[in-house]
């Protein structure tokens, strides 16, 4: 605990020094930050090119953390398919279309079939598809989720503030937290 009071307040009276990693974040965040935000305000086309970059960098990261020294062909498969779903999320939320419902269960169609088309690529190559395939719908459903929320009229904005506020608080309070324990 104390040394998360040094971190805020400074020890013996000095001026309080950030640590590296927190300075890297907190600049980070005024970087990213109004860039995400102004994407939630404006909706359409922004939001959902902010999202879509969500999706690569998640599958990239996901498939090189999980599938191994040859992740190039499932970071491949998981961007197309949470692609794919976002995208048809999208497509069946725009004005006029009656997809209000229907709009995340075809994305969930779009989900199933690139697990199946990964369990197949999987089963071919003769790797292990448990982690691969588990990467899509864990990367896939959070932003179709967050299309559809923002899509709906006159509180989808401000369900995707409170969400990315919460979100930030909970992030922050962790960081604190675990330098407070030490881990």
């Amino acid at each position: 605990m104390t040394e998360m009071k040094s971190v805020l307040t400074g020890a013996a009276g000095e001026k309080a020094k950030l640590p590296a990693d927190l300075r890297l974040r907190a600049l980070s965040a005024l970087a990213l930050a109004p860039v995400a935000l102004g994407a939630v305000w404006l909706g359409g086309i922004a939001y959902l090119l902010l999202l879509a970059l969500s999706v690569l960098l998640m599958a990239y990261e996901w498939a090189r953390v999980t599938c191994g020294p040859d992740w190039g062909l499932d970071a491949a498969l998981i961007a197309v398919t949470g692609l794919g779903a976002l995208l048809t999320v999208h497509l069946l939320l725009t004005p006029g279309s009656d997809g209000q419902g229907g709009s995340l269960l075809w994305a969930g169609m779009v989900i199933l079939s690139g697990m199946a088309l990964g369990g197949g690529l999987a089963w071919l190559r003769d790797k292990p598809a448990g982690w691969r395939l588990a990467g899509i719908p864990y990367i896939s459903l959070g932003p179709c989720a967050m299309v559809w929320i923002r899509a709906q009229p006159d509180i989808g904005f401000l369900l995707i503030l409170w969400l990315l506020l919460l979100v930030w608080a909970m992030d922050i309070g962790a960081y604190f937290a675990g330098r407070a324990i030490g881990g």
